[in-house]
């Protein structure tokens, strides 16, 4: 993994990776700027519950290399943060999500999942409609309209065509209102509509009542 993806992850509060960050930054050029950068990730595990990162910031204020301003309003953490991963998460329904939007998608993906559904993802159309014909048992489709290559309109219209006998339910993610493409959607038989942007709560609460209409 990157620096720049370890930093990512870092930023998105992943413990590991900000001690990781903060090793790299230590072991760097033995400059008052790298053990700075070190005392930064450190803190920020330390918010998170790490005792590791605790002793090695105190150390490092001890050893002199940082300010001990770096310890100043910082409780010992009386034991490691525990983040515990979603149970049977692999058993879940499995849903394709397709999204052009990176940041948007990644989050989308990351609700989805820890929540217990299996997620495939495409960047636009015709990514999803790879990822529709290798994987036979999905149980749901997610998409936005605007997309490059093919949009959602044209992406399901692709998996009408198919004429299969369990299609998955099909949910919109979309901005836009305009009535043509509501009425396009409609011919399509799109399960729901969710307009941007996304409520982590009403996405969730959605894709439970359409899957639980579809097994009842």
């Amino acid at each position: 993994m990157s620096e720049l993806e370890l930093e990512k992850k870092a930023l998105a509060g992943d413990v590991d990776s900000q001690c990781s960050l903060a090793l790299l930054h230590e072991i760097g050029l033995d400059r008052p700027q790298d053990y700075e950068k070190a005392a930064y990730f450190l803190q920020m595990a330390i918010s998170n519950g790490s005792q590791l990162a605790w002793e090695k910031l105190k150390a490092l204020c001890d050893a002199g290399k940082v300010s001990s301003s770096w310890m100043s309003d910082l409780a010992q953490p009386r034991e490691p943060r525990v983040v515990s991963k979603p149970i049977l998460a692999q058993l879940g329904p499995k849903i394709l999500l397709l999204e052009d939007e990176e940041d948007l998608r990644e989050m989308l993906c990351e609700t989805l999942q820890a929540v217990g559904y299996q997620v495939l993802v495409a960047p636009d159309g015709e990514e999803g409609l790879k990822q529709f014909n290798a994987h036979s048992d999905i149980a749901m489709i997610v998409t936005d309209l605007k997309m490059p290559k093919m949009n959602g309109l044209q992406f399901m219209t692709a998996v009408k065509k198919l004429q299969l006998v369990n299609e998955p339910p099909m949910v919109v993610m979309t901005a836009y209102s305009q009535q043509k493409v509501i009425d396009e959607g409609k011919k399509l038989g799109i399960a729901a509509w969710i307009v941007k942007p996304v409520k982590k709560d009403m996405l969730l609460e959605t894709l439970q009542k359409i899957l639980k209409r579809k097994t009842s």
